[in-house]
């Protein structure tokens, strides 16, 4: 260990989850910041006491006191950044009408907005997921190709890690909503290739809406593109029973209409994906729900994960993943909000939902199974049988599909999702003794607070959110233990990277 080439060194204790079922907590830890944003090193504290103290007259260290500690910042994997103002309104609708009724009219409206207004409404959304804790996030825009772009200038100059969609779609849209497939495949083309001049930190994802509003030609033509450029790719998947039946009647038209359908009667969403080469090991899936024994196998074949939105799943999808089920058949699953057919921006709030979901659904298999059986819930199986039942999701499973498992869902697990060596420094910093949403007695143990926090905690409890190394945001009512400039933009005592943009590596508390 050496003090070469550091920006920051953080003292504290880190909680992150290396596996689904592994709850690691690491005591004062020492984790050393490049000034590139990546972690230099990590180890006990003690053993570098030197170097530690030496950042510490430097004015460049980061003691964490005995209510905080950090953990990895939360990957949505799944969110509609220009959904967010009517985010809440609608739940009672199905999909198809929901999307008639608020999502097609608002994006819409996103073309015709003023340049200001547009970055305003985006800069609101992407402050409010970081101040939620998520440092990525994989963002639906809209189909207009300028109004995505400034999300993606919005994301940038916030300081969040993200990967942004310009949609395409050019099929069953309202009037004034549809592009055609030429023009599709065009404007996102160069959307792609304005990124050239944008930082890393914010990257393009191919992002066709969904099955219902892309005809083949627009597939293949967007598949084209993911191959030449290397895009991650995105969309919905067998997500709601409407959905479905939509996919099955627009193939029926076709055979109508053609008389001759090369491809087999009714594929599933996951055979069109696949047959445009649009399922890589760089797609995110949405929802997948209604996935066939073959379509689980050909996500696995293909790499492709899954972002599972639970919250979403119960209002618009009505069906329940199986989390634990997909995992054992080698599929990658992230969580993401799906703001706004979730209704809430919060990672933290997906990962309860998700736990709710899983249990939900492991009791539903349970009563089943004994059924089947002959047997009531509370009795033992027969000779010879047993119950099979999947155990549920728990909070510790949650937190790890919210931080590791979006890395892994993104196919970036060498680089996010955990606090060690060589991975980026996307971090969150919690305190328990800031916040008047939970009661901490102050005997908890750190897995008990933390506990506390993945199922009663909100942005209240969040001091400080780092991406690649740089304060995104912070709370103003914490005593800074370092030079902090920036300045409190609004009334809730948060401040913001893009506030004072000279303010590189920032640390604050």
């Amino acid at each position: 260990m050496n003090g070469s080439g550091i920006d920051f060194v953080v003292v504290g204790d880190i909680c992150q989850t290396p596996s689904i079922d592994d709850l690691a907590i690491l005591t004062n830890t020492a984790l050393a910041v490049g000034s590139d944003g990546s972690i230099v090193w990590q180890c006990p504290a003690e053993d570098v006491s030197d170097i530690v103290e030496a950042h510490a007259a430097q004015g460049r260290l980061q003691r964490l006191s005995k209510g905080q500690f950090l953990t990895p910042g939360f990957i949505d994997t799944h969110i509609h950044a220009s959904q967010h103002s009517y985010a809440g309104t609608g739940m009672d609708k199905p999909l198809m009408e929901w999307l008639d009724a608020y999502t097609f009219p608002v994006e819409r409206q996103f073309a015709h907005l003023p340049t200001a207004e547009v970055h305003s409404l985006y800069r609101r959304a992407v402050r409010r997921t970081l101040r939620n804790g998520t440092t990525t996030a994989v963002y639906f825009a809209t189909a207009d190709r300028q109004a995505s772009e400034a999300l993606a200038d919005v994301c940038a100059e916030e300081g969040q890690r993200a990967f942004v969609g310009k949609i395409s779609m050019d099929r069953h849209c309202p009037p004034g909503y549809c592009e055609t497939t030429e023009k599709s495949l065009e404007e996102t083309a160069r959307f792609i290739e304005s990124f050239r001049q944008r930082p890393s930190i914010v990257q393009p994802v191919v992002t066709p809406r969904f099955i219902p509003t892309c005809s083949d030609e627009l597939l293949a033509g967007l598949g084209a593109l993911v191959r030449e450029h290397g895009c991650h790719v995105q969309s919905h998947m067998s997500e709601s029973i409407d959905e479905m039946q939509f996919v099955e009647a627009i193939h029926q038209l076709k055979d109508d209409h053609h008389k001759h359908n090369p491809y087999p009667p009714c594929p599933t969403d996951a055979e069109i994906f696949d047959r445009h080469g649009l399922l890589t090991d760089r797609c995110i899936m949405a929802h997948a729900i209604y996935l066939s024994e073959g379509d689980v196998e050909r996500l696995r074949a293909r790499g492709t994960a899954i972002a599972h939105c639970p919250l979403s799943n119960f209002y618009f999808a009505g069906g329940l993943l199986p989390v634990r089920s997909l995992l054992r058949s080698g599929v990658r699953v992230g969580l993401g909000t799906d703001v706004a057919g979730g209704y809430s921006p919060s990672m933290i709030n997906a990962m309860q939902h998700a736990v709710t979901a899983s249990r939900a659904l492991s009791i539903q298999q349970h009563h089943e199974r004994h059924r089947l059986a002959g047997v009531k819930p509370w009795e033992p199986f027969p000779a010879g049988s047993s119950d099979t039942t999947s155990p549920a999701l728990d909070w510790v499973n949650a937190l790890y599909l919210a931080t590791r498992g979006g890395a892994e869902a993104l196919n970036m697990g060498k680089q996010l999702g955990l606090l060690a060596e060589g991975y980026r420094f996307d971090a969150v910093l919690w305190d328990v003794t800031i916040g008047d949403n939970i009661d901490f007695t102050g005997s908890e143990s750190r897995r008990e607070q933390l506990e506390k926090l993945m199922h009663l905690g909100d942005d209240r409890n969040i001091a400080c959110v780092w991406v690649d190394g740089q304060v995104s945001c912070r709370r103003r009512d914490r005593p800074a233990q370092a030079d902090c400039k920036a300045r409190a933009r609004d009334s809730n005592s948060v401040s913001w990277r893009a506030d004072n943009r000279s303010a590189h590596r920032q640390m604050g508390a």
